[in-house]
């Protein structure tokens, strides 16, 4: 299936992938591959163009939905942990080149997100938005940062217990699947500041699930049509 003539573009770029070593670099590329696989079997029904790895240090998806985009994001930072870190872009607009080939895409969407690229990497930032072309991206890549700063300074231990909170698990539950004291859990959700992080994501959630609708109907209907 072709893509339409505009489409929302995840650009991730692998921080650090040039360091590896070829025999880590083959290992961490091989489970990262798994986990490509994974998602795009689990997001399907949002995917355009599925994820897949360009260049060996960038992975890239055209996508009906941005909030598919921030779901393939945070599944990609538990999937590879500390080992692989990376920085985002979301960008919503128009292509290059309608081809099946993510890689001959170019366009709009990929300028506008290689340049956000480029920025992430000179202020060691994050993820950075432009779907709504206005405050609200502002706004967006705002929270997107927030939280990873907590995040990126959590104990393995606080960053499971967030990943089992934000999959919507109760404290209780979550000390019993760690076999671990509810005061325990209880402490890493407050000195992690988990509740915050948890909040300030679900508000980004929110703003990606009431954006321009209008706009996903005439993409809907364009790919439809082709």
């Amino acid at each position: 299936m072709l893509p339409p003539d505009h489409a929302c573009l995840l650009l991730c770029d692998l921080k650090g992938s040039s360091g590896f070593g070829p025999e880590k670099g083959g290992e961490l590329l091989a489970q990262l591959e798994a986990l490509l696989v994974q998602l795009n079997e689990r997001h399907a029904a949002d995917i355009i163009l599925p994820l897949e790895i360009s260049y060996g240090d960038e992975i890239a998806s055209l996508l009906l939905h941005p909030e598919a985009a921030f779901e393939i994001v945070r599944a990609l930072r538990k999937g590879l942990g500390v080992q692989m870190a990376f920085r985002f872009a979301v960008v919503f607009g128009q292509i290059g080149a309608r081809t099946s080939n993510i890689r001959q895409i170019g366009g709009e969407v990929f300028t506008i997100a290689n340049a956000a690229i480029s920025r992430l990497k000179r202020q060691n930032r994050f993820g950075e938005w432009h779907i709504f072309k206005d405050a609200r991206d502002i706004e967006l890549t705002l929270l997107t940062n927030l939280c990873q700063g907590f995040i990126a300074r959590m104990t393995d231990y606080q960053f499971l217990v967030y990943i089992l909170l934000a999959e919507g698990l109760s404290q209780k539950a979550v000390a019993e699947r760690l076999g671990k004291y509810p005061q325990s859990v209880s402490d890493a959700v407050r000195r992690a500041e988990i509740d915050l992080v948890i909040e300030a994501e679900n508000q980004i959630i929110d703003r990606l699930r009431a954006y321009n609708q209008s706009n996903l109907v005439v993409l809907e209907k364009s790919i439809e049509s082709n």
